[in-house]
Protein backbone atom coordinates (compact mmCIF):
# COMPACT_ATOMS: atom_id res chain seq x y z
CA UNK A 1 0.00 0.00 0.00
CA UNK A 2 1.96 3.31 -1.10
CA UNK A 3 1.55 6.30 0.45
CA UNK A 4 2.47 10.12 0.56
CA UNK A 5 3.23 12.04 3.51
CA UNK A 6 0.81 14.58 5.05
CA UNK A 7 3.27 17.29 4.93
CA UNK A 8 3.49 16.09 0.92
CA UNK A 9 -0.21 16.20 1.25
CA UNK A 10 -0.66 20.04 2.96
CA UNK A 11 1.87 21.11 0.36
CA UNK A 12 -0.41 19.67 -2.63
CA UNK A 13 -3.52 21.35 -1.09
CA UNK A 14 -1.11 24.60 -0.06
CA UNK A 15 0.07 24.99 -3.77
CA UNK A 16 -3.48 24.10 -5.29
CA UNK A 17 -4.54 27.35 -3.11
CA UNK A 18 -1.39 29.61 -4.14
CA UNK A 19 -2.46 28.94 -7.88
CA UNK A 20 -5.87 29.87 -7.80
CA UNK A 21 -5.08 33.07 -5.85
CA UNK A 22 -2.08 33.93 -8.51
CA UNK A 23 -4.58 33.59 -11.26
CA UNK A 24 -6.63 36.25 -9.22
CA UNK A 25 -3.49 38.65 -9.14
CA UNK A 26 -3.62 37.66 -12.70
CA UNK A 27 -6.66 39.03 -13.39
CA UNK A 28 -6.09 41.78 -11.29
CA UNK A 29 -3.33 42.87 -13.21
CA UNK A 30 -5.39 42.56 -16.73
CA UNK A 31 -8.04 45.16 -15.43
CA UNK A 32 -5.22 47.24 -14.21
CA UNK A 33 -3.73 47.64 -17.29
CA UNK A 34 -6.76 47.75 -19.43
CA UNK A 35 -7.02 51.18 -17.52
CA UNK A 36 -3.70 52.48 -17.68
CA UNK A 37 -2.13 50.77 -20.66
CA UNK A 38 -3.05 51.80 -24.45
CA UNK A 39 -3.56 49.65 -27.19
CA UNK A 40 -0.26 48.90 -28.01
CA UNK A 41 1.11 48.64 -24.62
CA UNK A 42 1.99 52.08 -23.91
CA UNK A 43 1.23 54.43 -20.58
CA UNK A 44 -1.69 56.59 -20.53
CA UNK A 45 -3.55 58.55 -18.86
CA UNK A 46 -6.11 56.27 -16.76
CA UNK A 47 -9.82 56.08 -17.98
CA UNK A 48 -11.58 59.09 -16.79
CA UNK A 49 -15.29 60.07 -16.12
CA UNK A 50 -16.22 63.01 -15.80
CA UNK A 51 -18.47 63.64 -12.67
CA UNK A 52 -20.78 66.95 -11.66
CA UNK A 53 -20.77 67.77 -8.06
CA UNK A 54 -24.06 69.95 -7.21
CA UNK A 55 -23.00 72.66 -4.99
CA UNK A 56 -24.28 72.15 -1.40
CA UNK A 57 -25.26 75.59 -0.58
CA UNK A 58 -27.86 77.90 -2.74
CA UNK A 59 -25.30 80.15 -4.07
CA UNK A 60 -22.68 77.07 -4.56
CA UNK A 61 -22.01 76.12 -8.22
CA UNK A 62 -21.64 72.76 -9.33
CA UNK A 63 -18.10 71.17 -9.44
CA UNK A 64 -17.06 69.06 -11.99
CA UNK A 65 -14.40 66.64 -11.89
CA UNK A 66 -13.07 63.71 -13.32
CA UNK A 67 -13.24 60.78 -11.74
CA UNK A 68 -10.54 57.53 -12.77
CA UNK A 69 -12.86 54.60 -13.81
CA UNK A 70 -11.13 52.29 -11.92
CA UNK A 71 -12.09 53.69 -8.53
CA UNK A 72 -15.77 53.32 -9.71
CA UNK A 73 -15.09 50.11 -10.35
CA UNK A 74 -12.01 48.41 -8.16
CA UNK A 75 -10.42 45.79 -10.54
CA UNK A 76 -10.72 42.68 -8.28
CA UNK A 77 -13.85 40.53 -9.10
CA UNK A 78 -12.05 37.47 -8.49
CA UNK A 79 -10.70 37.50 -4.42
CA UNK A 80 -9.83 34.45 -2.61
CA UNK A 81 -10.88 34.79 0.60
CA UNK A 82 -10.91 32.03 2.89
CA UNK A 83 -10.83 28.24 1.44
CA UNK A 84 -11.39 25.44 3.76
CA UNK A 85 -10.17 21.55 2.94
CA UNK A 86 -11.58 18.91 4.62
CA UNK A 87 -10.27 15.05 4.14
CA UNK A 88 -10.44 11.51 5.62
CA UNK A 89 -6.92 10.40 5.62
CA UNK A 90 -5.80 6.57 6.21
CA UNK A 91 -2.89 6.96 8.33
CA UNK A 92 0.03 4.44 7.16
CA UNK A 93 2.32 4.42 9.99
CA UNK A 94 5.69 6.51 9.87
CA UNK A 95 8.17 6.51 6.80
CA UNK A 96 11.95 6.54 7.12
CA UNK A 97 13.37 9.13 9.75
CA UNK A 98 15.78 11.41 8.01
CA UNK A 99 20.21 10.22 8.19
CA UNK A 100 20.37 13.52 9.95
CA UNK A 101 22.06 12.52 13.52
CA UNK A 102 22.14 15.19 16.28
CA UNK A 103 19.29 16.88 14.60
CA UNK A 104 16.30 16.72 17.39
CA UNK A 105 13.68 18.00 14.67
CA UNK A 106 14.38 15.15 12.18
CA UNK A 107 11.32 13.30 13.17
CA UNK A 108 9.81 10.19 10.89
CA UNK A 109 6.80 11.69 8.46
CA UNK A 110 3.59 10.19 8.91
CA UNK A 111 2.73 8.59 6.11
CA UNK A 112 -1.31 8.35 4.80
CA UNK A 113 -3.45 7.73 1.98
CA UNK A 114 -6.22 9.79 0.74
CA UNK A 115 -7.17 6.44 -1.42
CA UNK A 116 -10.38 4.13 -0.62
CA UNK A 117 -10.21 1.61 1.52
CA UNK A 118 -11.66 0.74 5.38
CA UNK A 119 -9.13 -0.82 7.23
CA UNK A 120 -6.81 0.72 9.58
CA UNK A 121 -6.61 4.03 11.55
CA UNK A 122 -8.06 7.41 9.95
CA UNK A 123 -7.47 10.61 10.68
CA UNK A 124 -9.87 13.64 9.93
CA UNK A 125 -7.44 17.14 9.00
CA UNK A 126 -9.58 20.58 8.39
CA UNK A 127 -7.06 23.16 6.90
CA UNK A 128 -8.11 26.47 6.38
CA UNK A 129 -6.10 29.19 4.52
CA UNK A 130 -7.15 32.73 5.15
CA UNK A 131 -6.10 35.84 2.16
CA UNK A 132 -4.04 39.65 3.15
CA UNK A 133 -5.71 42.60 2.94
CA UNK A 134 -5.73 44.22 -0.31
CA UNK A 135 -2.16 45.59 -1.18
CA UNK A 136 -1.51 49.35 0.40
CA UNK A 137 0.75 50.26 -2.39
CA UNK A 138 -2.78 49.82 -4.71
CA UNK A 139 -4.49 51.71 -2.27
CA UNK A 140 -2.28 54.48 -2.42
CA UNK A 141 -1.82 54.66 -6.26
CA UNK A 142 -5.49 54.54 -6.67
CA UNK A 143 -5.93 57.46 -4.12
CA UNK A 144 -3.32 59.27 -6.06
CA UNK A 145 -5.06 59.27 -9.41
CA UNK A 146 -8.10 60.21 -7.63
CA UNK A 147 -7.11 63.32 -5.66
CA UNK A 148 -4.79 64.46 -8.71
CA UNK A 149 -7.77 64.59 -11.11
CA UNK A 150 -9.68 66.77 -8.46
CA UNK A 151 -9.49 70.46 -9.11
Amino acid sequence: MTGETVATILRALHHAVLDAQQLAEQEHVRQLRRHTLGDAGESRAPQLLPVTIPGTLPEAEDQEIQVPVLALAPPHPLRIHDVTVSFRARLLGLGTAPDTPGDPAAVAPLLASLGSGDDGDFAQFKVTFETGERPEAFARLLDRMTTSNVP
